[in-house]
């Protein structure tokens, strides 16, 4: 048996899997009868062939070496071109098998085919090129009126897509070693099933990870209607299911997409299957997504597919940067659209245990909109646990370099949570605070003008236990002796955020202070400045986000 690569240029999809079927339907019952015919005068084969041949959409451009007697045949070599689909094809030691019963049905019982070269002609709405090498094919058609084809000795398919969105095609190369089963009634009506693996399965223009994968598949065509069922299997027992139908003569199709479950862990993360930033992971959760795609590809048109997607991801757990998020949960009802964006149907949902970029936010949630045609998000009613308290707004629109006005509410925020992060340490206190910020972002970049905090009765205490500050004047002495041990009944605070970061709070004080006066009543001004993205990274340092991760994981 002689293994051969063959060159293949651009073709569509649905041509790799046509040629044998017209081969045996029309073709190969031609050359049986012409072998026979041949044993007594090879110039009158040759003529019934190609006369046969002449309104099939098959001719035989050479032969050589054709013996035949009257049950069997052989062929040394013998060139084809299919005209639908466009292949060429050259089969080298075939042997065929025949009686006169079924040469009359223009048909053979059985063909053994050693070697199979084939070229599939280029045409201009072309998606695919390649190179296939196979072992021996036999085709048997004497029991039934279905023929059976096998092709076993293993081989392998190289080919080259031309993926939507990408100006080059992507090489694949799969291989088999299981054999591969056909049955067919005609040309327009068969069965087949196959089993591929390729070892590392890449795809540049799309950002996947190389990776082994098998691929099995059931192909079946009835008229014009053509099926396909396949399965990836990928590591870690993740797995897509598709099953699709296209109708051949219109090009339009529609399929399901499937994946049950693909199960993050510490050993098989999300990095496993995607190209990610460093620094970036998911090394826990569950993520499932189903599809029903209708797609449509006129001859020289631009490939067209669209459809609703349905998303649910459940406890994802991972970092970006040196961010630690904890047991997000998504359910979205989306939509492809022809142009290959993406919109939400209804309304989807998501929340989040925790995410902590140095300072922890807890019990986030959200409803959701987006539409990648504009790049747009749109939240409904967000909100948060922060410092034991509730951050929430009612709506944030966010869209590239349109500035969004919206105002976020504060709920019983805990004093003594925000003063417990470490730049504070000097200070104790205690009480709640409620407010309103109202915040305008530009892209990623927030700013607050006016922000009001007050606090919520009875007030309650700070306790001071630093060094002197503000100099060593008279009223800077008091405000040390009075911050030592301060009741407040209010506090009401002005807050303002730039852009770059930099945060001021004027705050306003009354109380009295046990050490002063016998608790002399004490109205204090203050004002704290601080650089919020410095202070994240002081709070950031030191600290791994896979071991801030694994905290989290184990806390909660």
């Amino acid at each position: 048996m002689n293994d051969r690569d063959i060159q293949t240029p651009k073709t569509t999809g649905r041509t790799t899997r046509r040629w044998l079927i017209l081969l045996s339907g029309t073709l190969l019952p031609v050359i049986a009868a012409g072998a026979v015919i041949h044993q007594y005068q090879t110039e009158i084969a040759n003529t019934l062939l190609d006369r046969a041949l002449r309104n099939q959409p098959a001719r035989i451009t050479e032969m050589s070496g054709l013996n035949a007697d009257t049950q069997h045949a052989t062929i040394d070599s013998i060139s084809v071109v299919l005209s639908e689909p466009a292949i060429e094809l050259t089969l080298n030691q075939v042997e065929l098998s025949y009686s006169w019963a079924s040469l009359l049905a223009r048909r053979v019982e059985a063909v053994r085919i050693d070697d199979i070269r084939a070229t599939l002609l280029q045409g201009e709405d072309s998606l695919t090129e390649g190179t296939l090498q196979t072992g021996r094919v036999s085709v048997d058609c004497a029991r039934t009126g279905i023929c059976q084809v096998v092709a076993d000795g293993g081989g392998s398919v190289n080919i080259e897509i031309l993926l939507p969105g990408s100006p080059d095609p992507t090489p694949l190369q799969f291989d088999w070693t299981q054999p591969i089963r056909a049955g067919w009634v005609s040309a327009s009506q068969f069965t087949a099933s196959l089993s591929l693996q390729a070892d590392s399965l890449a795809l540049p223009s799309l950002p996947l990870q190389s990776m082994p994968v098998q691929l099995d598949l059931a192909l079946s065509r009835s008229g014009e209607e053509l099926r396909i069922d396949a399965s990836a299997h990928l590591p870690a027992d993740r797995s897509l299911q598709i099953n699709a139908s296209h109708e051949i003569s219109t090009g339009r199709g529609n399929g399901q997409f499937t994946s049950d479950g693909f199960v993050f862990t510490e050993l098989f993360p999300l990095s496993a299957l995607v190209s990610l930033p460093d620094e970036t992971d998911i090394i826990a959760g569950q993520l499932a997504v189903q599809a029903q795609l209708t797609w449509l590809r006129p001859a020289g048109d631009e490939f067209e597919l669209q459809g609703p997607i349905d998303v649910q991801a459940q406890n994802l757990s991972g970092y970006f940067d040196d961010t630690v998020f904890t047991r997000l949960g998504v359910y979205m009802k989306a939509e492809l659209l022809p142009d290959w964006q993406l919109r939400t149907r209804e309304l989807g949902s998501a929340a989040l245990t925790a995410v902590d970029p140095g300072i922890e936010l807890e019990y986030l949630s959200t409803r959701f909109t987006l539409d990648t045609r504009n790049t747009s998000v749109q939240l409904i009613r967000p909100q948060a646990t922060v410092f034991d308290g509730i951050v929430s707004a009612e709506q944030i629109n966010w869209q590239p370099d349109t500035p969004e006005h919206f105002e976020i509410q504060l709920q019983q925020i805990d004093v003594a949570r925000i003063l417990g992060l470490s730049a504070y340490q000097q200070v104790q206190a205690t009480g709640r605070l409620d407010g309103s910020l109202p915040v305008e972002l530009l892209n990623t970049t927030a700013v607050i003008n006016g922000g009001k905090v007050t606090s919520v009765p009875p007030g309650g205490s700070i306790r001071y236990q630093g060094g002197r500050f503000g100099g060593s004047n008279q009223n800077m002495e008091l405000v040390n002796q009075a911050l030592q041990r301060y009741d407040y009944s209010s506090l009401d605070a002005t807050i303002n955020y730039t852009a770059t970061g930099d945060l001021n709070l004027d705050i306003g004080l009354q109380g009295i202070s046990p050490l002063l006066n016998n608790g002399q009543r004490i109205n204090l001004n203050l004002t704290i400045a601080d650089n919020v993205p410095e202070l994240l990274r002081s709070l950031q340092a030191g600290r791994s986000v896979q071991e801030a991760l694994s905290d989290h994981l184990q806390r909660r």
